[in-house]
């Protein structure tokens, strides 16, 4: 990411039919540490809506809830 962030390069994370996991508890705590640290990273998540709600009322994720949301 460092290198990225020199080359002013930007990354986007996409991970479809989410669902709620040890893995994604884990991935979205060091997304949280690279956003405060200021890279250039975004992330997109697709799934079912009932899915979607569970990752983000999770209590280790809730900085989701705060997040933009399209709905389609």
């Amino acid at each position: 990411m460092t290198q990225l962030k020199k080359q002013e390069k930007s990354v986007l994370v996409g991970i479809d039919d989410i669902k709620i996991s040890d893995d994604i508890r884990a991935f979205a705590s060091e997304y949280q540490i690279l956003i405060g640290n200021e890279f250039d990273i975004s992330l997109l998540m697709a799934g079912m809506p009932a899915d979607i709600a569970e990752v983000q009322n999770d209590h280790a994720i809730s900085f989701l809830l705060r997040s933009n949301r399209i709905q389609l």
